[in-house]
């Protein structure tokens, strides 16, 4: 995975082996907890570390995904990630059905999910309807106005 030898990964699993949290609930601290799975929030290598496992999904939607064709030859604009905010750039609704069965592939490797209640989506271009999408997919809340993006607006009109 990426070319990580076993000393490195040696590394890791010293700093996340037994690693346990105090929760302050009421102003007192509770007995430690272990972390089973995930990375610690604030540890410094959190941020890399969360990349180093969202890539391979991030891989898997370039590969599957049509996404935006820009130019001649074919210059695709399929998504932008920063940290754990990933925009996905779709032209039709197979694209949508293609991310679904990206992250069925991805949750079954390492168990992570796509909040799809908590995901937004702009509608460019008219011929689809959200209602014709699976189940999970209607949840995301589409919107033919601005999206706001890492502080920048996309929109479908201007």
């Amino acid at each position: 995975a990426f070319g990580f030898g076993p000393r490195f990964v040696g590394f890791l699993q010293v700093l996340y082996a037994s690693a346990e949290c105090l929760v302050k609930l009421n102003w007192t601290l509770t007995a430690p907890v272990s972390f089973g799975r995930g990375v610690r929030q604030g540890c410094p290598l959190s941020g890399q570390l969360y990349s180093l496992a969202i890539e391979p999904f991030l891989r898997l939607l370039r590969m599957r995904l049509t996404g935006l064709v820009l130019h001649e030859p074919e210059v695709r604009l399929v998504l932008a990630a920063y940290a754990d905010d990933v925009l996905l750039v779709v032209q039709d609704p197979d694209d949508l059905v293609r991310v679904e069965a990206c992250q069925a592939v991805y949750s079954a490797a390492c168990s992570a999910r796509i909040n799809w209640v908590k995901s937004s989506g702009l509608v460019v271009g008219a011929g689809w309807q959200a209602s014709s999408l699976p189940p999970a997919l209607q949840a995301i809340r589409w919107s033919a106005g601005p999206l706001l993006y890492l502080g920048v607006y996309f929109s479908a009109t201007h």
